[in-house]
């Protein structure tokens, strides 16, 4: 339920540069929420006299988004080298949402940690897209201009683990509305594998192939910890509504591209770089142990 925009350089390799660009959106438009006890909104009393309150869930949902990894021809460029996308559209997950809330009686302020963890189901997930503009002189090392290798794959999504811990500060505006600030750890792991489909390799004359087997693998695990904003309401008994912003240069990626045709195999570290996430998640709850949520990001 987030959109992660990533640019950073690695420097593993002081030949080339390695940047990620990760743009996962993932939309989750089916959740069957189940919350013991009923869940944590702006409107509802303490469970205990202390302001204490707890709850539990479950959610299954589709997530749709992409992995995209760009390698540059070195570090003083923008040139690309090669261009992977890897769709997960869509993906099938199941989740767990645990949360703890504290406010004193009659105060505005309050304190809350939450965490969400959610697990894709592995299959079929869309196709890959693999594109490369391999310098054929000189001149193009520094001035290449025209994409040399192209192919496309099915893709499967191996696994997916997205995992998020919030600790922070909340402010009620009003009975309907709240003001949080928090931070956040996130992790999140996939892994993707391309095989079958066709690609046109045109150095050394214009060629076609169908490849059989597995053509590549990629791995990608992220260690993000961001500050974040966010605005709450609830309109009504039915319907609420979230904002938030997240934004960070906290962040580490460790990454494994396996390419089984051409027996390449690359791997590499990311630290830091810059990090931002808008958010948008609109709630229906027609009761109290069911809900359907939009998340966009």
């Amino acid at each position: 339920m987030k959109c992660a925009y990533i640019f950073a350089v690695s420097g593993a390799n002081p030949s080339r540069r390695t940047l990620y660009a990760k743009h996962i959106t993932r939309i989750s438009f089916l959740a069957l929420l189940l919350v013991i006890p009923p869940g944590l909104t702006a409107q509802e009393q303490p469970v205990n006299k202390s302001g204490l309150r707890f709850s539990i869930g479950a959610s299954l949902g589709l997530l749709h988004g992409q992995g995209e990894e760009i390698v540059y021809m070195d570090a003083k460029t923008d040139n690309k080298w090669s261009q992977l996308l890897w769709d997960s559209k869509p993906l099938g997950y199941a989740g767990v949402d645990v949360g703890i809330d504290w406010k004193k009686p009659g105060s505005r302020w309050g304190f809350f940690m939450d965490g969400t963890f959610k697990f894709g189901f592995p299959g079929a997930s869309g196709v890959m897209e693999d594109r490369d503009w391999d310098a054929v002189s000189l001149f193009e090392i520094d001035n290449p201009k025209w994409l040399t290798n192209y192919s496309e794959h099915d893709n499967r999504t191996d696994s997916a683990l997205l995992i998020d811990a919030d600790l922070g500060m909340s402010f009620r505006l009003s009975e309907s509305f709240l003001l949080k600030t928090y931070l956040v750890y996130t992790y999140m792991s996939f892994s993707w594998t391309s095989s079958g489909g066709s690609f046109l390799y045109p150095a050394g004359g214009h060629w076609f192939e169908e490849p059989t087997g597995t053509a590549v693998t990629y791995q990608q695990s992220w260690h993000i910890i961001s500050p974040a904003l966010a605005f709450y309401g609830k309109f009504n008994r039915y319907f609420d509504i979230e904002l938030s912003l997240k934004a960070s240069p906290f962040i580490w990626c460790v990454a494994d591209d396996n390419h089984h045709i051409t027996n390449i195999h690359y791997t590499d570290t990311m630290e830091y770089g810059f990090f931002i996430e808008p958010g948008l998640v609109f709630s229906y709850t027609p009761q109290d142990y069911f809900s359907l949520s939009l998340s966009v990001s």
